[in-house]
């Protein structure tokens, strides 16, 4: 009987480059950010303190050519991350 390996244990059997790691964690925080500015403009006191949005913005179209770069980086240099069946 042909013993199967569960999904989840692929991430630690497979350590992904820094790259995937850093892309994530500046995802992360731009979503945090983004989750605040939605959390403090329900609130009408705060509405005239909340001039970043724009910020967020941009912050999330460098995050997204960040990791445009990085994944071509990856398919031009061969790198292949495991495939999740």
């Amino acid at each position: 009987m042909k013993r199967r390996v569960p999904g989840n244990a692929v991430y630690f059997l497979f350590p992904l480059p820094f790259s995937a790691y850093f892309g994530a964690t500046l995802n992360s925080f731009i979503h945090v950010l983004m989750y605040s500015y939605y959390g403090l403009s329900a609130v009408p006191a705060m509405r005239p303190y909340l001039w970043w949005k724009k910020y967020i913005t941009q912050g999330q179209l460098v995050s997204d050519q960040l990791f445009s770069a990085s994944a071509g980086s990856c398919i031009r240099d061969g790198v292949l991350l495991p495939l999740l069946s």
